[in-house]
This record gives structure tokens, C-alpha cells and sequence, in this order.
């Protein structure tokens, strides 16, 4: 189970650190929104049907003219990724 966290960034410089998503220089606090997030669908989830569920956290970017950092870094455990490689990191994660 995943929860999407959407951005949009038209023509921005978006760096994933090691801690913290920079858009233009500014750090924005993307992935501790995504992490309790994804902490409130796996508890309502997990009541839900009795038994833990796993729930990832994902912040996907759209837009952004550069986006460095992505590949490596997760941000407080948060994949985050540019919209035009969501499809292709789901879909590794389904095999």
C-alpha cells in the first residue's frame, strides 16, 4: 500500500537531501507530511481489517525542471520521485 503525496513545480530545481526536499533553495517539509500521512492510513487501515498493514510513503514531483537526489535519498524514510518515473518505480516495486 502506498500513500501519494502530490507536488507540483513548474520549471523549479527540486533537490531530495538527506533530510529534507529543497524546491529553489528552500527547504519544504514534503516528507514529514508524507510519513504521517502514511502513519494515519496504516492505523485506520489496520483497525480496519485486523491485521498491521504496510503503508509507504511517497512524494511525487511534477513539473520541476531539475530534480536531483531522487534516486538515492529518502528523506524521514520517504521515497521521493519525479512524476514521469512513478509508473516505473511502482511498477519494480510489484515484482
Amino acid at each position: 500500500m502506498f500513500t501519494v503525496n502530490t507536488k507540483h513545480h513548474r520549471a523549479a530545481r527540486v533537490s531530495v537531501g538527506r533530510t529534507v526536499v529543497f524546491v529553489s533553495g528552500r527547504a519544504e517539509p514534503y516528507a514529514e507530511k508524507a510519513v504521517r500521512e502514511a502513519s494515519r492510513a496504516r492505523r485506520t487501515l489496520s483497525a480496519a481489517v485486523g491485521r498491521q498493514v504496510q503503508v509507504t510513503p511517497l512524494v511525487v514531483v511534477h513539473g520541476a525542471a531539475v530534480m536531483r537526489g531522487w534516486i538515492r535519498r529518502r528523506p524521514c524514510g520517504v521515497k521521493v520521485l519525479p512524476s514521469r518515473a512513478a509508473t516505473w518505480w511502482l511498477r519494480l516495486r510489484g515484482r
